[in-house]
């Protein structure tokens, strides 16, 4: 059980015991209890230390996805399983990639990040169905086909 769990379980233990009992004394440090889950609860983040690419896998020798200017901030949703244990993290704009440990500064729980396969991520292209192409009519597609005149 990690620290937030206990005072997930402090905070709600405090608040029912102070229902059940009528007692307003016990109520008064719910808000600080319950203040400290919610920080807890927060994805962790890291802020760059110095402009840097944020790439579609684990190394310097995948594309570049965005790019970070010092003191910019993402959010952290996993680390790479790789020896370097590269951050996977969120943009503000949405764009998911990697960034190296060695260029960032880290806030909040590391403990519980997911470990993500950058192969995983990595799209692979689909193939379009073909389509016919459409092609234009005939000059006389248009007009009737006329048969020769017969005689009466």
């Amino acid at each position: 059980m990690n620290k937030r769990d206990l005072l997930m379980i402090t905070g709600i233990a405090v608040a029912l015991l102070a229902l059940v009992s009528g007692f307003e004394v016990l109520l008064r440090g719910v808000p600080e209890v319950l203040q400290e889950v919610e920080d807890h609860s927060v994805k962790p983040s890291l802020t760059v230390r110095s402009r840097s690419n944020v790439r579609a896998g684990d190394a310097t020798s995948y594309s570049v996805v965005g790019k970070l200017q010092v003191g910019e901030a993402a959010t952290i949703l996993g680390v790479s399983q790789g020896s370097a244990g590269w951050y996977y993290i969120e943009l503000p704009d949405g764009t998911r990639g990697f960034i190296s440990p060695d260029v960032v500064s880290t806030e909040g729980d590391l403990s519980n990040l997911e470990t993500i396969d950058p192969a995983s991520l990595i799209a692979t292209a689909t193939p379009l169905p073909a389509t016919a192409i459409p092609t234009q009519p005939a000059a006389n597609a248009g007009a009737e086909e006329t048969s020769p005149a017969t005689s009466r």
